[in-house]
């Protein structure tokens, strides 16, 4: 099993507050989203603690060791899977610098 860097984002403008909670709520000895964790219950901890904040929409990106990527909504309990696409920009001799 590969370990996951995971990145929180809020719809609301309390980021901090949430995210010392998520980790209280993980019962992980290391901050899950400073350091590389397999977080295995995320799915349940973040719908258990997004019907605390029914309104607020939680976005998780989750970074894997092995370089796979997903992303994750959370609102009122509930989750959606999102599909995850690399898209760039094509090569523009004009914007090199």
């Amino acid at each position: 099993m590969y370990r996951h860097f995971f990145e929180l984002g809020t719809s609301d403008k309390n980021l901090l507050e949430h995210k010392q909670s998520i980790y209280d709520l993980s019962d992980y000895e290391t901050d899950i989203f400073e350091n590389r964790v397999l977080w295995l219950d995320f799915e349940s901890d973040m719908k258990k603690y997004s019907k605390n904040f029914p309104k607020v929409i939680f976005t998780l990106f989750q970074n894997c060791e092995n370089g796979e990527k997903a992303m994750y909504f959370f609102k009122n309990g509930k989750m959606q899977n999102a599909n995850v696409r690399l898209i760039s920009d094509k090569f523009d001799e004009d914007k090199l610098v």
